[in-house]
This record gives C-alpha cells, sequence and structure tokens, in this order.
C-alpha cells in the first residue's frame, strides 16, 4: 500500500470518536463487532471504530485483555484490506499486552520515545499514566488525554524510527526521531613542537702524549777514572814493551842498562794501573 493511501487509511480508522457513538460503550463489545465487520462488512467498521474509541474514553479503566482484542480485530480489518505491514503491527501490539508489558523483543526495532509538551493534558497509553520521554515501541497505542474540553480519546499508530508527540493543546502526532548528536569531543591542542635534542659538544681532541724527558745519565765518576788508568796501563804496557827491542839494538852496556831501568819502571807501572782499574770498576758497580 502507497504512503498516501495509508495516510489516508489510518486517519479514517484512527480519527476521533464520532458524536454518534453511544454512550460507554463496553470495549470488548466494540471489539468483537470491529472483528465481525473486518470479516464480513470492511465498509461497516467505521461505527465498532468509533464505538471503540467511545468506550476507551468513557471507561473508568482500560484492561488488557480487551484492549487486546481491539487490535486483533484491527489487525483482520488491515489484512481484509490488504494492508499486511499494519496488520502485523496491530497484531504485535496485541501480543505486547497479553505478555504482560510494553516491552519489545531484543531483535525488534530501536525503540521511539514519548514527547510531552510542558504544561500539557495528562495522557494515558494503553490504560497507564506516562511521563515525559519514556521510551515506546513501535505498534498501536490507545492514546487517552484529560484536557481542559474533557476526556478523549483515540487509536494511534506509532512506526519504527517515530516519536508520539502530544502537544499542550492536546494533539497528538507522529514525528521522526531526530538522530542522536554525538557528544562533541574537545578540540585537540596543537601539537607543541618537540624540544631540539640536546645540543652535545664535541669531545676535546685527546692531546698528543707528552715527549718523555730524557733523563741525563748520572756522573759515573768511578767508571771514568777506571776508563783514564786502563789507558795509562795500556801505555805504559806498549813503553815497557818498546824497550825490549831497544835493549836489543844496543851496542854499549849503558844504553842497555837505561833499557832495563826504563822496562822495569813502565812495567810496574802499566801492572800498578792496570790493578787501580780493577778497583775503580769493582767500586763503580757497587755505587
Amino acid at each position: 500500500m502507497s504512503t498516501p493511501a495509508r495516510a489516508l487509511l489510518l486517519c479514517a480508522l484512527l480519527g476521533p470518536a464520532s458524536a454518534a457513538a453511544a454512550p460507554c460503550p463496553a470495549l470488548g463489545e466494540a471489539a468483537a463487532a470491529l472483528h465481525a465487520a473486518a470479516v464480513q462488512a470492511p465498509a461497516a467498521a467505521a461505527a465498532p471504530l468509533a464505538a471503540a474509541e467511545a468506550a476507551l474514553a468513557c471507561a473508568p479503566r482500560i484492561d488488557a485483555g480487551p484492549l487486546a482484542a481491539l487490535f486483533d480485530a484491527q489487525a483482520a480489518y488491515f489484512t481484509a484490506l490488504d494492508a499486511p505491514e499494519e496488520a502485523e503491527l496491530a497484531r504485535s501490539s496485541a501480543a505486547r499486552l497479553r505478555d504482560g508489558g510494553p516491552e519489545a523483543p531484543a531483535e525488534g526495532p530501536p525503540p521511539g520515545a514519548l514527547r510531552l509538551s510542558p504544561g500539557g493534558p495528562l495522557v494515558q497509553l494503553n490504560g497507564e499514566a506516562v511521563v515525559a520521554d519514556q521510551p515506546l515501541q513501535a505498534g498501536f497505542y490507545a492514546v487517552v488525554i484529560d484536557g481542559p474540553a474533557g476526556r478523549t480519546a483515540q487509536l494511534h499508530a506509532l512506526w519504527p524510527g517515530e516519536d508520539l508527540h502530544i502537544t499542550a493543546a492536546g494533539a497528538v502526532e507522529a514525528r521522526a526521531t531526530p538522530a542522536p548528536v554525538a557528544p562533541a569531543s574537545p578540540t585537540p591542542l596543537a601539537a607543541l613542537p618537540a624540544p631540539p635534542p640536546p645540543r652535545v659538544e664535541p669531545a676535546p681532541a685527546p692531546l698528543p702524549p707528552a715527549p718523555l724527558a730524557r733523563r741525563p745519565a748520572p756522573a759515573r765518576p768511578w767508571f771514568i777514572a777506571a776508563g783514564g788508568a786502563a789507558a795509562a796501563a795500556a801505555v805504559t804496557a806498549s813503553i815497557a814493551r818498546a824497550q825490549i827491542g831497544a835493549a836489543a839494538g844496543a851496542t854499549a852496556q849503558a844504553d842497555i842498562d837505561r833499557a832495563r831501568q826504563v822496562q822495569l819502571a813502565t812495567g810496574i807501572s802499566s801492572y800498578a794501573l792496570m790493578a787501580t782499574t780493577g778497583g775503580l770498576v769493582v767500586v763503580g758497580l757497587r755505587r
């Protein structure tokens, strides 16, 4: 069924109660009459619907059983009119009433809400008092309003994705549920620039090792003296050796005697210097 046809159908079926309805009929009788009309003569359903709304408006209380029977009668009527979506909506509404509450199964459509204008009239849905922003499942509702003009009642359909609004004047209308507004996230602060890396001063180049000061060799007078004595011993020894040749080549006895005296003196001196050299070396090694 097209959307305009659906709207015209619901306006005809769910309009306010007519003045011609009998005063305060029984809701169960009105439901049975609507069901009979749906099966036998759908065109004659307007009168049972008006009687049902009149019963809702004047009944001191609305029982779940007769109201569920009324929703079942609506389902039969919509089925006769080839409106399967409306029929299923009425059928699920009757099932919720029989189960004892307005809760919908977990796999059902997301709930809408009841929106009441501030200072508006007292409202009952399906015989229960309501509060503003109360969650509502999609389905048919018996809306009873106690306003300045008296008590009125009407049957109203609420589809998935709609909220039920009741104005301060008592008008009932369904509006699309506004999309939830995501909470504004705080604006992130601009990222501060990263601090520059600490400057690492290059390590000073290692200094070249200082040249070791050459320590002057300690003076060794004992060894120096020993060297001089050894040199003198060598000289005197060579002089003494030379006297052998001089004595052999001499022709006079006096030259021979002189050569022997020189040889003897230089030989003794040489041996004495050699002994001195040895002593100086021993003393120097012990120092």
